[in-house]
């Protein structure tokens, strides 16, 4: 099975700030040591679960993609909510989590800044997705980003808010398994 669920998250023309704040959030959340993966994958409630956001100029998406184990579906979806309604709190992030996420992203930065071939497409992607001075104050924006920035994100865009999620699932499961009992949204 495939869990899929997708909010509207900022854009860079009217919330620019929280589409830096989205890339960090995004970043923690990647972390092996972050409360999401601990909750799910550690747990063996699933084998993946990302959390994405596509910067744009108009609605940058926010997704999230899980893997499911068979055989916890009910529980995985349930902690994915759970998880959800927890993003709000500034204690769902640690320091050092958010400190691992701002280097990660500037690493990555310099990574990309060191192959000719990527320059192309990294100035004109955000010259699309935001301006110029976006791309070249993008790093120190994100190292100026704090774990209230990160609540408010979360209350502002996933926490109780409309989002459409799907689920997909052969047939055989879905007869045994009946999400329809669980999976309302």
């Amino acid at each position: 099975p495939i869990l899929l669920m997708s909010w509207h998250g900022p854009d860079t023309r009217n919330d620019s700030v929280n589409s830096i704040v989205a890339d960090v959030f995004s970043g923690i959340l990647a972390q092996n040591a972050s409360k999401w993966q601990q909750a799910l994958i550690d747990k063996g409630l699933a084998t993946q679960a990302t959390v994405l956001y596509s910067t744009n100029k108009y609605v940058g998406p926010i997704e999230i993609n899980v893997l499911p184990n068979p055989t916890k579906l009910k529980e995985c979806v349930e902690e994915v909510n759970r998880q959800i309604a927890m993003m709000g709190n500034e204690d769902y992030f640690t320091d050092e989590q958010l400190e691992t996420a701002k280097q990660t992203i500037r690493r990555n930065n310099v990574r990309q800044s060191e192959k000719p071939s990527w320059i192309p497409h990294l100035v004109t992607y955000w010259w699309c997705s935001g301006s110029l001075d976006y791309y070249f104050n993008y790093v120190n924006a994100c190292g100026d980003v704090n774990k209230t920035q990160l609540a408010d994100y979360a209350n502002k865009y996933l926490v109780n808010k409309p989002h459409v999620a799907g689920l997909v699932i052969n047939k055989e499961m879905n007869e045994s398994i009946k999400p329809s009992t669980f999976f309302k949204y």
